[in-house]
């Protein structure tokens, strides 16, 4: 009998995104169980390669697929299963699955494929599409893995997903690694490089600039608090496809001196910890790992009411829950959220609620107890 399980990863790519950092913390993580791991991309990027510690991974596989259905990739992941003697194929999202499902068929040796499936809303109507094809393979996979309990339960109840075995296992970060501060020089360094001062209230979202996170929501509500008299700055943290046009809002909103864009940042922690607190505005999101990180440095939240949000968030306790698109209420949340009184004792909370909640360790635990159970 042997001593170790053999686990196959498959991921689509590492690009910079929170269900591929997701892979990075397991796969980093995971030590309780004697195992060995193996890594498969089915895409070339893999940027976020160099942050998985070199003695976790046995070997690496890229497939190079070269259409939406490469059957060579394939009948290469039935002889890795094989040869590799690999126990659980374990999927990152519903493109991975399809492969991963298929790939268990077509092998001679039996393994468990589990999915963890990070999507909750399906907002363009090709993914609502390819969900359609997709549904007969969840019920193929021994567990699918939800992220949250409130998309567990959106899955299973409203969208009737056809599982033989679910489990919800909420996100949890390395809470050591966000106990993060600058000091005053460092501090007063970083603020003039962003054209900020000391005494600024900045309000920070530290995410891709994509469509779905609704960055304009926040310029449209940070114009707002400002006609109100109060004179609020956002940091946006990060970089993306919709760059240009969040630009052109900030120019049109006439908010240039008040709105500054990080661009990429491989280390976001010095910078928010500029700001006073913290916004999520997203119209798809299923549970946002940014958030814990923010949280776990003592930042208040003000998030959209969606997925996961008010597993996270206990309104009024230590943040904000707002309906996606409210930009009035977002408003008023950043309006209250100038009482630096509030923002200090929020935090706080926020601090204790990731602490008690969402730790690493406690994520890690229920996957390595799924692992041994199958």
């Amino acid at each position: 009998m042997k001593n170790k399980l053999n686990i196959l990863f498959i991921v689509t790519s590492l690009h910079f995104g929170g269900a591929e950092k997701h892979v990075v913390t397991l796969l980093n993580g995971l030590s309780r169980i004697n195992s060995n791991f193996f890594l498969t991309f089915l895409k070339e990027d893999d940027s976020l390669l160099p942050q998985i510690k070199k003695d976790r991974l046995k070997e690496i596989l890229f497939c190079h697929i070269s259409s939406k259905l490469d059957l060579s990739c394939i009948r290469k992941l039935a002889y890795y299963i094989d040869s590799h003697d690999i126990d659980i194929v374990l999927c990152t999202n519903q493109y991975p699955m399809l492969y991963g499902v298929l790939a268990e068929k077509f092998a001679k040796k039996s393994a468990h494929v589990l999915i963890i499936f990070h999507t909750t809303l399906l907002m363009a109507f090709k993914d609502r599409l390819q969900m359609f094809i997709y549904r007969s393979f969840f019920k193929r996979c021994a567990c699918v893995i939800f992220v949250s309990k409130n998309q567990e339960k959106y899955w299973l109840e409203k969208k009737h997903l056809p599982v033989q075995k679910s489990i919800a296992i909420q996100n949890g970060i390395d809470i050591k690694h966000f106990e993060f501060q600058l000091d005053s020089d460092q501090r007063h360094q970083l603020l003039q490089q962003l054209n900020f001062s000391n005494d600024d209230y900045i309000v920070g979202l530290c995410a891709a600039l994509r469509y779905e996170k609704y960055h304009i929501d926040v310029i449209d509500a940070v114009a707002k608090a400002r006609s109100k008299g109060v004179d609020v700055k956002f940091l946006i943290i990060g970089d993306g496809p919709e760059r240009g046009n969040i630009e052109r809002h900030v120019s049109m909103r006439k908010l240039a001196d008040a709105v500054v864009i990080t661009g990429f940042q491989e280390d976001v922690r010095p910078y928010i910890a500029l700001c006073g607190c913290m916004v999520i505005a997203s119209h798809s999101e299923t549970f946002s790992i940014a958030a814990l990180e923010s949280m776990a440095m003592g930042k208040p939240m003000i998030m959209t009411d969606i997925g996961g949000a008010s597993e996270q968030i206990e309104h009024g306790k230590n943040g904000f829950l707002y309906e996606k698109g409210d930009v009035e209420a977002l408003t008023n949340y950043i309006l209250q959220m100038s009482s630096k009184d509030l923002r200090e004792q929020m935090g706080q909370q926020a601090f204790k609620s990731v602490r008690e909640k969402f730790s690493l360790e406690r994520m890690l635990k229920k996957y390595e107890d799924l692992f041994q159970n199958l």
